[in-house]
């Protein structure tokens, strides 16, 4: 009894803290929101974007004045020969003046062929541009996290198809052996048996280390100084949506679509700014100055004055070599330019859309498929061995009953991860992955 209860001690004492570990697991909700937050390509174009919607104001767009406060003083000395009409006249060296001015000077632009007004939109639309790109790297990084956390599942479940058919190989490992010992069994059969139970620890053992890899990886894309494990689900998804449910969106919430768009909007306020260059510039100044000079010598010994001015200047580029008209030309190239890359968008969306849509069908299909080979072939399997074990069936019959019921379950893995993986892809394409 004391050495039991030793054993048992022992035995709890160095089994790890599962509470600790479990609170450091994440589901792929948990995943996601961590990457959100942590990842560092979505900080890199997060802070990117905030740079675009700080300078999408009224101020960069031209919309507002600009008022300057100018001051100055200086001091000199000067030899001063000087001779008026009454006969008087002055010379001496040495004679200190002085001077001190201060004033304020406002320009604000009144009319400029409203380009100000455009350039203020069109800078919107750059932040707003900066939003969409935004939202395109969260949902690349978090379909990446998607690709490895369901290939993280596809792998768990590998690991467990061979630790399944592992337990049958040892168990024909066992019946050689006895079959050995009473004489109706050869070495050849115990040495075949140890060297296709070695290759599937051999399996076993690469699993675990692509399983470990894929670990790391994952807590790299998080982007923290923390490491987590992760709680994979290795249950099939459920049933599939039709066509109408995905594509609903598709082409209205696509965000590689919307930035197009953007792009061609964008182009459009360039065309409006180029063909404003051809009005006339309307600005309002004003200024408001303090100016005083003294001098020791001299007609004046003081001189200041305080006052205002004001007024309108109107500038008008009535010909600069045909640059205005190139300008337009060249940006209504390129709005139709933008045009065909909406449309070429579209066309390549549509197109993996479709690819996407085909490949969740057809991976719900064979999943249906192999889930029923995974029971037929382990239904066989078992068959086999109990012949196996009456001596009616040879060790080859039950390799390949082992091997063929391994097969259907990676199978059954594979396109369990297909299927997952496909049904993401379309979420990502209508805009609905976030």
């Amino acid at each position: 009894m004391k050495i039991q209860l030793f054993l048992i001690t022992g035995f709890l004492c160095f089994q790890p803290n599962t509470s600790l570990r479990a609170q450091n697991a994440l589901g792929l909700r948990e995943t996601i929101q961590v990457a959100l937050e942590n990842n560092y390509e979505i900080k890199l174009i997060k802070d990117w974007s905030a740079i675009l919607k700080e300078q999408a104001t009224k101020g960069n767009a031209g919309m507002l004045p600009s008022v300057f406060l100018n001051a100055g003083a200086n001091k000199s000395s000067n030899n001063i020969n000087q001779v008026f009409s009454t006969g008087l006249e002055v010379n001496k060296n040495g004679v200190g003046s002085g001077n001190l001015n201060a004033g304020l000077a406002l320009n604000w632009t009144i009319f400029d062929g409203m380009k100000m007004f455009t350039t203020y939109k069109k800078l919107i639309e750059i932040s707003t541009q900066g939003e969409l790109q935004v939202k395109q790297q969260m949902e690349n990084s978090v379909m990446d996290i998607i690709t490895n956390f369901y290939n993280l599942s596809r792998l768990t479940q590998k690991k467990t198809a061979i630790e399944n058919t592992l337990a049958i190989y040892r168990e024909r490992l066992s019946i050689a052996e006895t079959r050995l010992e009473i004489g109706s069994g050869s070495k050849a059969d115990i040495l075949q048996a140890k060297l296709e139970l070695n290759e599937q620890l051999a399996a076993e053992l690469q699993q675990n280390f692509a399983i470990q890899n894929l670990k790391s990886e994952l807590n790299r894309q998080l982007g923290g100084t923390q490491t987590y494990d992760f709680i994979v689900d290795t249950s099939p998804a459920g049933t599939i949506q039709d066509r109408a449910f995905y594509e609903s969106k598709l082409l209205n919430d696509n965000s590689a679509v919307k930035i197009a768009e953007s792009k061609w909007i964008q182009n459009n306020y360039q065309i409006k700014e180029a063909i404003s260059l051809s009005y006339p510039k309307l600005n309002l100044v004003a200024n408001y100055n303090w100016n005083r000079t003294n001098s020791e010598a001299g007609f004046a010994l003081l001189n200041q004055s305080l006052g205002y001015t004001y007024g309108l200047t109107l500038s008008w580029n009535l010909f600069n070599g045909s640059v205005i008209k190139s300008n337009i030309q060249v940006a209504k190239i390129n709005s139709h330019y933008y045009e065909i890359g909406i449309y070429s968008e579209k066309k390549r969306v549509q197109e993996a859309f479709n690819q996407a849509y085909q490949a969740l069908t057809l991976s719900y299909a064979q999943l249906k498929l192999e889930e029923e080979s995974v029971n037929i072939a382990k239904e066989y399997m078992q068959i086999i061995l109990e012949r196996f074990k009456l001596g009616k069936s040879t060790s080859l019959e039950l390799k390949d009953a082992q091997n063929g019921y391994l097969q259907a379950q990676l199978r059954f893995a594979d396109a369990s991860y297909d299927q997952k993986i496909a049904e993401s892809q379309l979420k990502k394409l209508n805009g609905t992955l976030l």
